[in-house]
């Protein structure tokens, strides 16, 4: 990635800046004193989204080669859905360059087809996978990992679990615990 051709004005101090604020902004620091199995899965989502993001930009700048890079953004993204479930919800940014297409007035069928065919067959094979591991197709472990609270019968996701997380979070804001839920202005 050349810095210099997309921002010519931008000193070499100013790039060096960015770069070590976007290496230390980031979780990184906070979870390398505690590396354990969890935590494993949090740096390789990490990892494979700005993975993911870095093909996503580069299908957007180079529209020759749209859909290599986007479906090579689809490919990490979908390995990142597969080390971290909770980040599916994000692969709606898959379209971003789809849309892009659709808007310049060409065909969107073969960057449609790059942004959700690999993450398309990556969830299938999960999905294949937890069936056959854990008889139920959407269980991800949890029901299986050791803890103080008995997991095999917490029932997640349900009415009485959201009601007391709603009740944890409402108590929160009355003791002031959680100053980023308060709507004061």
């Amino acid at each position: 990635m050349d810095v210099a051709a997309l921002f010519p004005r931008i000193r070499l101090a100013v790039v060096a800046a960015g770069t070590l604020a976007l290496g230390l902004v980031g979780f990184t620091p906070m979870i390398l004193p505690r590396a354990e199995i969890f935590e494993v899965a949090i740096s390789c989502g990490y990892a494979l989204t700005m993975l993911a993001l870095l093909a996503l930009w580069a299908s957007c700048q180079r529209p020759h080669q749209r859909g290599r890079w986007l479906a090579a953004a689809s490919l990490a993204y979908g390995m990142a859905v597969g080390a971290r479930p909770n980040l599916l919800f994000g692969a709606v940014i898959l379209l971003v360059p789809v849309v892009q297409t659709w808007r310049e007035g060409r065909r969107i069928w073969a960057p449609l087809l790059a942004a959700t065919g690999p993450i398309t067959l990556i969830g299938l094979g999960l999905l294949l996978y937890n069936a056959l591991r854990f008889d139920n197709p959407l269980e991800f472990g949890t029901r299986y990992q050791l803890s103080d609270i008995r997991m095999t019968t917490l029932s997640t996701w349900s009415l009485p679990w959201l009601v007391s997380i709603s009740g944890f979070i409402s108590w929160g804001r009355r003791a002031g615990a959680f100053t980023f839920l308060s709507c004061r202005t």
